[in-house]
């Protein structure tokens, strides 16, 4: 199960953080890019904090 829980964050931060570049970052000077770079960029954060504790947990 710890497997699957980590497996699973890992692929899923990998994700966002592909995706949070792949967004054109020229573009972030509109509002609405720059609240989905913010919002990938905490995404990120929180995954890759629970990431740590479950390689801490293991």
């Amino acid at each position: 199960m710890k497997a699957l829980i980590l497996g699973y964050t890992f692929v899923f931060s990998i994700g966002i953080y592909m995706c949070a570049i792949l967004v054109d970052i020229n573009r972030a000077e509109d509002a609405r890019w720059k609240q989905i770079v913010t919002t990938a960029e905490l995404h990120y954060k929180l995954l890759q904090n629970s990431y740590d504790i479950c390689m801490e947990s293991l």
